[in-house]
């Protein structure tokens, strides 16, 4: 996924936390989650929960609602006022259920400069993956607003996390940002590169405690994660 880092440091290197969160990056998807959800979500590196689940049974209703993560910076932003230095940014997923199994998902990145370490001063760019799929990309001076396909969580089983009883297994599909590969974006003084943002697949877990929404720490595509993701990009509290 993306490297991600929380406001006291880093919070991994770029090749560790490429899949930390779901719906995020490229660099996301190959290695968390998500985060994207990396992001980046059953097998505990080759074992896992009851991956069954029956059309009738409500797996994913509890998940549903907006999530917002805290502030966290990621060298995928770039804030060129300051030597292209790392942007700060808090991320919100809208949840939303489309099937007793599967979750649909809009990302929202509001990006704050590279000195705002709370996150609380100008928003300097919004990007938004709607996760609808009506071929649209449109791009200004305040945000990009991108609609290439979907963003979903799949119900894959009782995860298999010591000390998240309750956490749930998914497989993660994301869309890319834009149609067009290693292109740079610029929104106020925030630039952006596209290959950071291919999408793919992924596998994840959420654990719900309270209004907090966690995400597994993965190791990409092939099995769900055995731990927690504790870094910021992962954990989002209830709007």
């Amino acid at each position: 996924m993306e490297h991600a880092q929380t406001a006291s440091g880093d919070g991994c290197n770029k090749t560790a936390l490429k899949y930390n969160h779901v719906f995020l990056t490229k660099r996301n998807m190959k290695n968390h989650i998500a985060t994207i959800f990396a992001i980046s979500v059953l097998a505990a590196c080759g074992g896992g929960g009851d991956s069954s689940s029956s059309s009738g049974t409500d797996n994913v209703s509890k998940y549903v609602g907006t999530w917002k993560t805290a502030c966290w910076t990621s060298s995928i932003y770039k804030d060129t006022s300051n030597s292209n230095a790392s942007a700060y940014l808090t991320r919100t997923f809208v949840i939303s259920k489309a099937s007793n199994s599967k979750l649909s998902v809009s990302v929202t990145d509001t990006v704050y400069a590279s000195t705002d370490t709370g996150c609380t001063g100008s928003v300097e760019a919004t990007i938004t993956r709607t996760g609808q799929n009506t071929g649209t990309f449109t791009s200004n001076s305040t945000s990009i607003t991108s609609s290439l396909g979907e963003n979903s969580f799949t119900y894959a089983g009782v995860a298999s996390i010591t000390g998240a009883s309750g956490a749930d297994n998914f497989d993660v599909v994301s869309a890319a940002l834009s149609s067009t590969s290693n292109a740079t974006f610029t929104v106020g003084n925030i630039s952006l590169n596209s290959s950071d943002f291919t999408g793919g697949s992924a596998k994840t877990a959420l654990y719900l405690s309270g209004s907090t929404l966690q995400l597994g720490q993965s190791t990409g595509n092939t099995n769900y994660p055995t731990a927690l993701n504790t870094t910021a990009s992962a954990i989002f509290t209830k709007q």
